[in-house]
């Protein structure tokens, strides 16, 4: 849930667009909001935010690295290629769950960022 309705704000877009930036980052690093690690403060975004960009591949989901990255690349290839598109993606799901409403990034802007990561994989880049 955003801060603003946690703290009785009606619900707006704004909401809307913290709640696609949880459910992107636990599509990423493969915790629910309410694990057990998220307590005394501690939420997933803060826990993102606390491991990024440096200590971005010890918290994705190892799974979904091997999937993304198939045994034809070398380990350092898969680790550059794959650090520079999960610290784009893990970005967006950061800049989704800002505190404030209005530093929160537009949908459209969001699939625009979606949308030029998948390129930029697809192409090699």
């Amino acid at each position: 849930m955003s801060p603003e309705c946690a703290g009785g704000v009606q619900v707006s877009t704004a909401a809307d667009v913290y709640s696609f930036g949880v459910v992107l980052l636990e599509t990423f690093i493969r915790r629910k909001p309410t694990d057990n690690i998220f307590k005394d403060g501690l939420n997933i975004a803060r826990f993102a935010e606390i491991n990024f960009p440096d200590r971005v591949l010890e918290i994705v989901d190892p799974q979904m690295l091997q999937e993304l990255y198939p045994g034809q690349e070398t380990p350092e290839a898969v680790e550059v290629k794959g650090a520079r598109c999960l610290i784009c993606a893990l970005n967006i799901g950061l800049c989704c769950t800002m505190p404030s409403p209005s530093e929160r990034m537009s949908m459209q802007e969001v699939a625009t960022k979606l949308h030029g990561i998948r390129d930029a994989y697809l192409r090699g880049n």
